[in-house]
């Protein structure tokens, strides 16, 4: 093997909200346990009484995350404390609110060992959260939050994956 990575470096993750009055705040949402992205492209094939597997109908593509996230404080991206709501609070009170927002992941380094150097997905909201359960006693509390995502948009290492934006497009029939 050429070449061997050395994972040293870390993903960074940040909400993006549109406020009331128009403006736009970025809030570096950290620390992140992890980020589960899952696309989804349902098929069903198509059979009839003379012929089975005609084709296919497809159903609406589908962009849900998992992410864990720590309840400690959030910070703005000097690393300063934003407020004194944990990043759970926040996650939370948007989950409530059914408010939109947008996930930038980018890379924190320069060191490239990530297949995209930045990704968004827009137009995201929170549609499960519950507990996860503690590794170890004293650690600080965990909730995992499921979130659907109505588009994307990301950049490749290499440059090979750069659209505009993507949006799911609408269920194909066949």
């Amino acid at each position: 093997m050429s070449h061997v990575q050395n994972w040293k470096t870390k993903l960074a993750v940040s909400i993006v909200q549109e406020n009331a009055d128009g403006t736009i705040t970025v809030k570096l949402l950290s620390p992140i346990l992890s980020l589960s992205p899952t696309l989804t492209t349902p098929a069903t094939p198509i059979d009839s009484v003379e012929e089975s597997n005609l084709g296919y109908v497809y159903g609406p593509t589908r962009f849900a995350f998992r992410m864990i996230v720590q309840g400690i404080q959030l910070r703005d991206s000097s690393g300063a404390t934003q407020t004194d709501v944990s990043n759970v609070a926040q996650l939370l009170l948007m989950q409530m609110e059914r408010s939109e927002f947008s996930v930038v992941i980018t890379e924190n380094t320069s060191q490239g060992d990530w297949v995209f150097s930045s990704m968004l997905f827009n137009r995201c909201v929170i549609i499960n959260s519950n507990a996860v359960e503690v590794p170890v006693p004293g650690a600080a509390p965990m909730i995992s939050f499921t979130c659907l995502a109505l588009g994307m948009e990301g950049t490749s290492q290499d440059g090979s994956f750069t659209p505009e934006e993507y949006t799911w497009p609408s269920p194909d029939f066949l």
